[in-house]
């Protein structure tokens, strides 16, 4: 997974952390396949995923599915001060997988058309540059789509001790 796509995320909470579990879980929902619908709301503070004792794996729900929703997978270790939750939000690796492969199509048709230029083809240079620069846009796009999401989970944590029942 590379590195420049996820971000790290630590946090000191003052809770056990049996209650940062408790209180994290009032956030999440059970996986589903089919989510929403026509005229359903979505709830952009919710979160679907998998949480046990000490560990979680987490995506925000959102209308209309996409591939480039970051996931949270983080763990709650015990602190002297309470709780410590180490996360780190990065991309599906199915996304991962689906842009090495439009980066590997995009850099090779690249090489290609700039090698027609070099034999003398045509004079235009702008299309040899179209598959760098869509990448370039690709990798600012989901960057900053990790980043995002980690404030938004950051917000998230901020609020655990707003919503306990």
């Amino acid at each position: 997974m590379p590195s420049f796509l996820s971000n790290k995320l630590q946090r000191t909470l003052p809770w056990p952390p049996e209650e940062v579990s408790r209180r994290i879980q009032q956030f999440v929902e059970e996986p589903k396949k089919l989510r929403g619908g026509l005229f359903s709301t979505p709830d952009y503070r919710r979160y679907e995923g998998k949480l046990t004792d000490n560990s979680f794996e987490l995506c925000r729900i959102i209308r209309g599915r996409t591939i480039v929703m970051p996931v949270i997978q983080g763990t709650i270790e015990p602190n002297p001060d309470g709780a410590l939750l180490l996360a780190t939000v990065r991309l599906r690796r199915r996304t991962i997988v689906i842009l090495s492969v439009v980066a590997f199509v995009l850099l090779s048709g690249s090489v290609l058309i700039a090698l027609g230029f070099l034999e003398g083809a045509e004079d235009n240079q702008l299309p040899s540059l179209a598959g760098p620069l869509f990448l370039v846009a690709l990798y600012l796009l989901l960057r900053t789509q990790v980043q995002n999401e980690t404030t938004a989970f950051a917000a998230t944590l901020d609020r655990l001790d707003e919503r306990v029942s």
